[in-house]
Order: structure tokens, then C-alpha cells, then sequence
């Protein structure tokens, strides 16, 4: 008897990592992505790694997260994985030099300790190495728009693809499209994923050697009145 099929909508890292997995237990899987696989935030984020950021409802989750990540960059030799202390830096006088506080590349604002338990990994790489391996187990990828679904008893038989004629048959769909999932549930399956985003800029610099040399995530700490720049 084959193995149930799977379908995964998106080439992000979930679709990505899950492709993986279902892979490595010998399932039949394959990505439909409309253009690159990582081509939007999971090839560009900051990927940043949190052991206990969670709160009661999420944080076994992140604790597992944090050690899968630690356990897939050794298995696939992630050269940009790393642990990395994260700081706080607020208005206020810089901590002296000599000070046991990561970052003391701050220069212009007080820095303190905020988590050891933390890391940093690059999405493109995690992305490309992840997904290499899961075709090297036989996940296969479908470039194409999705436009919809067939059914049959209430149950997703197939996904349509522009321009591929046959449906793509699956037993199994798993929308993993960002926050492109919200509409794509609302208009094919009548349901309402509710999805709030932030906007928000990245930006990369080129590091200076004292950052290369004491690395640290800087989130901004909190302070009695927004920071103005004029």
C-alpha cells in the first residue's frame, strides 16, 4: 500500500522544515511554491533564537525549537549558527570598559545583560541546507501559482496549478504560506485565519571587527518616553 502523499502551499522555513521531516520518515512530500523556495522573510530574517521567550502556552515549544535548531546546524553543518548572548541597551551612561557585558561595542549607550540563552542562525542558509537534504530524500519541488482546490467528501483530494493541467493529487494539504495563508483559507475553505503582521525594516551592515569578535543580539530596553531622532 503507498504511503499517504503530502502537499505543503509555501517555501518558507515551515514548509521547508516539514518537507524535511516527513521526508526523513520516508513520506511522500512535495512543496508548491509560486516562485523561489525562501524568497520572502525566511530567506532574509534575522534569525534570531530564543530558549525561554515563550509564555505558558508556547514555551515547550520554544525550549524544543531552540534545541532542534542546535542539533539540525550540527547535523548540517550550518556554518552560521551560533550562540550568541542577547543585551539590552538603553539611554544612560556605557558600562566601563573592561565590564563582564557582552557588547562592549556599544559605545554611545548604557548595555546590560539580558539572556544567555539565545542564538542566531542565517535563514538562507538553514533554508537551502534543509531543503538539499530533503531532496536528497525525495521531497520534491513544484514552481507554480496555486489557484485552488479539488475535493471530494469534504476532503482535499488535489491542489490546481496554473498551467500544470492534472491537479496535483495528495491525501494530505498543509497550507504553510505565510501571511498569504489567511486568504488562501478564506476563499477556498471559508474559513477565517485571523493574522495580524508588523512592518517593519532590515537592514545589513558590514561588521566591524569588534562586533565580529564579541557578537550579541541588542534589543532596546524600555524607557520612560520614546526615543526621538530628529
Amino acid at each position: 500500500m503507498a504511503s499517504p502523499s503530502t502537499v505543503i502551499l509555501g517555501g518558507g522555513i515551515h514548509a521547508i522544515s516539514l518537507a524535511y521531516f516527513l521526508a526523513r520518515e520516508g513520506a511522500p512530500v512535495t512543496v508548491v511554491e509560486r516562485s523561489a523556495l525562501g524568497c520572502a522573510a525566511s530567506g532574509k530574517a534575522g534569525g534570531f533564537l530564543a530558549r525561554n521567550w515563550g509564555d505558558r502556552h508556547t514555551s515547550g515549544l520554544h525550549e524544543q525549537g531552540f534545541e532542534l535548531h542546535a542539533s539540525l546546524a550540527a547535523e548540517l553543518d550550518l556554518q552560521s549558527y551560533r550562540r550568541i548572548p542577547t543585551i539590552s541597551v538603553s539611554p544612560g551612561r556605557k558600562a566601563k570598559r573592561g565590564a563582564k557585558v557582552p557588547g562592549q561595542w556599544v559605545d554611545t549607550a548604557a548595555a546590560s545583560m539580558m539572556d544567555s540563552e539565545t542564538a542566531q542562525v542565517t535563514p538562507r542558509e538553514y533554508c537551502d541546507k534543509v531543503w538539499a537534504r530533503a531532496e536528497e530524500m525525495g521531497a520534491q519541488l513544484v514552481i507554480g501559482k496555486a489557484v485552488g482546490v479539488e475535493m471530494e467528501a469534504g476532503r482535499v483530494t488535489a491542489l490546481r496549478i496554473d498551467g500544470h493541467g492534472e491537479a496535483l493529487a495528495c491525501d494530505t494539504l498543509v497550507v504553510a504560506a505565510g501571511p498569504w495563508s489567511g486568504p488562501i483559507m478564506e476563499d477556498w475553505f471559508g474559513v477565517r485565519l485571523p493574522m495580524v503582521g508588523i512592518k517593519s525594516t532590515s537592514m545589513v551592515f558590514e561588521a566591524l571587527p569588534e562586533i565580529r569578535d564579541d557578537p550579541a543580539a541588542a534589543f532596546c530596553g524600555e524607557v520612560g518616553a520614546p526615543l526621538r531622532i530628529d
